[in-house]
């Protein structure tokens, strides 16, 4: 399964936010899932056990077994049956009153049942809920969305004619979590070990972070890890920052032109050391990064 995720400033520099942006089969998405959570025999995010992270610092310190009590939400659902041997009607589908696929009887129930699959995946940015074919007679409505608000839903069936229908479960139901991200600060990574020299917050140091990012089963079995280096930048672009700002300051006259190469400069490096990581050189990126802190340092903005 092809593991996927980003990192993100929150609070800058002291919170950061982790997402898993794994693709997964749906069919309200316009670009195809080809290696995510259900293609395949790859598992699903209901077969999820636990997620454990591995991080490296800047200057080399490594925690293994990060624990976040992350996982990725998963999406409410509900299902229900086609019984019988009907002969005709019609058939809506609803949750909370909120339409999200009819059909009409014509020649067998497999046919009905993908009709209203079709219906409802053709609807879904509208209604907020697709379906998915468990069987010839079986559908399972899920929600768009996941997280466990959409728990508990009312999942209606409306009926015509001489069709029947079994209603696996009457309300919608298994959706956990909120979202497909966690937040952290920097102590929720060494935890009760040491920290990092000159490194234990409450603001990240800038440099290259390396994460894996490893996901169990419900067996307690590695099914897929994913290794990524992020540039944490949020302390010299806030110097960045502030050091623009000073630029407007007419009281800043006497140095203005000096502080404008300085920030140039700064600037400069910040996109050096992005270049330098995309090339898989995070030592240099390391080093660049650094470089551009100790001009930050150095920049009086009192002038």
């Amino acid at each position: 399964m092809k593991l996927d995720f980003n990192i993100s400033t929150v609070t800058c520099c002291s919170k950061f936010k982790l997402c898993d942006i794994t693709c997964e089969t749906e069919p309200c998405e316009t670009v195809a899932c080809a290696d995510g959570y259900g293609i395949g025999t790859n598992i699903t995010k209901y077969d999820i056990g636990k997620t454990r992270f591995n991080v490296v610092f800047p200057d080399g310190t490594t925690y293994n077994d990060v624990d976040l009590s992350f996982a990725p939400a998963t999406k409410s659902y509900a299902k229900f049956q086609i019984t019988g041997s009907p002969t005709n009607g019609a058939m809506v589908v609803d949750v909370n009153s909120v339409v999200v696929s009819n059909g009409l009887y014509f020649t067998d129930i497999e046919t009905l049942v993908d009709n209203l699959v079709n219906t409802a995946n053709g609807n879904c940015q509208t209604s907020g809920w697709y379906m998915e074919k468990v069987s010839a007679d079986t559908i399972k409505v899920i929600s768009k969305n996941p997280g466990a608000t959409y728990n508990g839903l009312d999942l209606n069936i409306g009926l015509s004619g001489d069709l029947t229908v079994n209603m696996i479960d009457n309300v919608t139901a298994y959706g956990t979590g909120v979202n497909n991200c966690v937040e952290f600060e920097i102590t929720d990574l060494y935890g009760t070990n040491t920290p990092p020299t000159g490194n234990s917050g409450p603001d990240f140091q800038d440099g290259v972070y390396e994460f894996t990012y490893i996901v169990y089963n419900t067996s307690n079995v590695e099914v897929a890890r994913k290794q990524k280096c992020v540039l944490f930048d949020c302390n010299v672009q806030r110097c960045v920052k502030d050091a623009i700002i000073k630029l407007g300051d007419d009281c800043c006259s006497d140095c203005k032109d000096e502080l404008a190469k300085t920030v140039l400069l700064i600037k400069s490096k910040i996109e050096q050391a992005k270049a330098q990581l995309e090339k898989g050189l995070g030592d240099c990126a390391n080093k660049t990064i650094k470089s551009a802190n100790k001009l930050c340092t150095n920049i009086c903005l009192d002038c």
